[in-house]
């Protein structure tokens, strides 16, 4: 962590303020200060590193070590996360990640940013592949985002096709996410 970092938790009167090592439980809120940035380490291994001024939520987290089977699901509020899911577990195992009016599904390895904002999700995807689909029912299409990718997911619109981004893009994408 770096700077002003909370957890909100779920009926909780105040806010948890982020210590190293805190777990968090599903149901929580973890927020960043404007110039604040947090690492969150899932027991699978897999991590996310938030920017200035993000919030995810942890709605759905099992990790079943001996089996090798996890069921993830991270809503990104806002601002700007990157997700390293490095991991490839058992069949019946799930990752992924809401933002918006974005449904983000990794097949197994995947390193890829997320930057939610009213209205409108981008997803640039770093290293392996990404399926991206709107989550209403009545938006049709989805696309399959990968290496150097980006994609934006608008209210009630498809995701666009995804387009190739710059050496010089990736490394903005990366700013105030990067692992330290």
């Amino acid at each position: 962590m770096r700077g002003a970092v909370v957890l909100k938790r779920p009926g909780a009167e105040n806010d948890l303020v982020a210590t190293q090592g805190l777990a968090f439980k599903v149901g929580d809120t973890i927020k960043t200060g404007v110039n604040s940035t947090a690492q969150i380490t899932l027991t699978d291994d897999s991590f996310m590193n938030l920017g200035p001024g993000s919030a995810v939520r942890v709605n759905q987290y099992s990790f079943d070590q001996t089996a090798g089977r996890r069921t993830t699901i991270i809503r990104v509020i806002a601002g700007k996360t990157r997700f390293v899911v490095y991991k490839l577990r058992s069949s019946g195992s799930s990752f992924r990640v809401e933002a918006g009016n974005a449904l983000l599904a990794p097949g197994g390895f995947a390193n890829f940013v997320v930057l939610a904002s009213a209205g409108r999700t981008e997803v640039v995807v770093l290293d392996h592949g990404l399926a991206v689909r709107n989550s209403l029912p009545y938006v049709i299409g989805n696309v399959n985002v990968g290496v150097n990718q980006r994609s934006v997911v608008k209210e009630k619109e498809p995701p666009t096709i995804p387009v190739v981004i710059s050496p010089q893009e990736r490394k903005e994408w990366l700013k105030d996410v990067k692992q330290k």
